[in-house]
C-alpha cells in the first residue's frame, strides 16, 4: 500500500513538471527583434510596447535593431532564432507579405519559418516633398516624370512605401527612379537636405516634419483622409483612380515556439493594446490600432501574400 502511495505521489509530481515549466516562463529577458533602424514608425510602435509588454512579463524586453534589405535582414536572423519564447520578430508587409514575391533566394518562409501573435497596427503612408522642389503637385510631379525620371526615397526596397510609389507612377503613366534607404529617418534627413525631391513614407514617421513644415505632404495613399491630417486629400481624391495602399505591422516568433508561449504573448500583447494611453499613443504616431487572434493574423498574412504578389507581377516592380 505504501509503496502505490508513493508510486501515485510520483507520477503526480511528473505530471504536474511541465505546467511548472510553463509557468516560470519567462526566466530572463525577451529579445525584440526590429528590422528596420530607430526612429521609423516600427521602431516607434515596438519601444511604446516593450516596457509595458515586459511589466506584464515580468522580464525586460530588450529591442534589437537588425537593419537591411528592407526589412529582409532582420526578419530572416529572427527566424533563425530557437523557438523557445524569447525572441519576438516586428514583421510587416514588406518582409513578410511582399518580399516572398520579389526574392528568389529569400532565407525564410513567413507562413512556415514564423508564427504570427498579434497583428498591431495598420500604417498609412503620405507623399511628401521637398518644399522648394517644384513639384507642389501631382501633375507636376507627372508631367515632369515623363521628361525625366523623377527620386523618391522609401525607407527600404519591399517596404509599403516603395509599393506605394511604385504603383503611382504606374496609375498616373509617369517614371519615378526608387531610392531605398535604411529606414525612414535617414531618406527624411535627406528629403528635407534637398537631395531627394520627394518620398512616399509611413505616415507615423513623417508626421512631425510635415506638422514642423520641413516638408510638404501632397496626399494620403489610404481611401479615406487621415485624422492627423485631415487637409491632406487621399490619391483617389486627387484622381488616382483605385489607388490604395495601408501598411501594416504585427508581432511574430521563430516557428517552434511552444503554442502556450505564443497564447501567453498573445494576451499580454492584447492587454498591452487595450490600454487607453497607448491607443492614444499610437493615433498620435498616426497609426490605427489592429487586433486579431494569431489565427486570425495568419490568415490575414496569407491573403495579403498573394495580394501583393498579383501587385508587384501588374506592376512590374523589380529590385536593383
Amino acid at each position: 500500500m505504501k509503496y502505490g502511495l508513493l508510486n501515485i505521489g510520483f507520477m503526480a509530481v511528473l505530471a504536474a513538471a511541465p505546467v511548472a515549466q510553463a509557468q516560470t516562463w519567462p526566466t530572463k529577458a525577451l529579445v525584440w527583434v526590429v528590422p528596420y533602424p530607430a526612429g521609423g514608425s516600427t521602431d516607434i510602435l515596438a519601444r511604446v510596447v516593450a516596457p509595458r509588454l515586459g511589466e506584464r512579463l515580468g522580464q525586460s524586453v530588450v529591442i534589437e535593431n537588425r537593419t537591411g534589405a528592407g526589412g529582409v535582414v532582420g526578419t530572416a536572423y529572427g527566424a533563425r532564432q530557437p523557438g523557445d519564447g524569447y525572441t519576438l520578430i516586428m514583421g510587416n508587409i514588406g518582409p513578410i507579405a511582399v518580399s516572398p514575391s520579389l526574392y528568389k533566394d529569400l532565407t525564410y518562409d513567413p507562413l512556415k519559418d514564423l508564427r504570427p501573435v498579434r497583428i498591431m497596427m495598420g500604417i498609412p503612408n503620405v507623399m511628401t516633398v521637398h518644399p522648394n522642389a517644384g513639384l507642389d503637385t501631382l501633375e507636376k510631379i507627372s508631367k515632369e516624370g515623363q521628361r525625366d525620371p523623377i527620386p523618391y526615397g522609401t525607407p527600404g526596397a519591399t517596404t509599403s512605401p516603395h509599393l506605394a510609389g511604385e504603383l503611382f507612377a504606374l496609375s498616373v503613366g509617369t517614371r519615378l527612379m526608387h531610392v531605398p534607404y535604411k529606414g525612414s529617418a535617414p531618406a527624411i534627413t535627406d528629403l528635407i537636405a534637398g537631395h531627394v525631391p520627394m518620398m512616399f513614407d509611413n505616415l507615423p514617421a513623417s508626421l512631425p516634419h510635415i506638422k514642423s513644415g520641413k516638408i510638404k505632404a501632397l496626399a494620403v495613399t489610404t481611401k479615406d483622409r487621415v485624422p492627423e491630417l485631415p487637409d491632406v486629400p487621399t490619391m483617389q481624391e486627387l484622381g488616382v483612380k483605385g489607388y490604395e495602399v495601408t501598411g501594416w505591422t504585427g508581432v511574430f516568433v521563430p516557428a517552434a515556439t511552444p503554442e502556450d508561449r505564443v497564447q501567453r504573448l498573445y494576451k499580454e500583447l492584447d492587454a498591452v493594446m487595450s490600454d487607453p494611453q497607448v491607443q492614444k499613443q499610437i493615433a498620435e504616431l498616426g497609426g490605427q490600432n489592429l487586433s486579431g487572434t494569431p489565427e486570425d493574423f495568419k490568415t490575414f498574412v496569407a491573403s495579403e501574400q498573394e495580394k501583393w504578389r498579383r501587385v508587384t507581377a501588374e506592376a512590374g516592380i523589380v529590385l536593383q
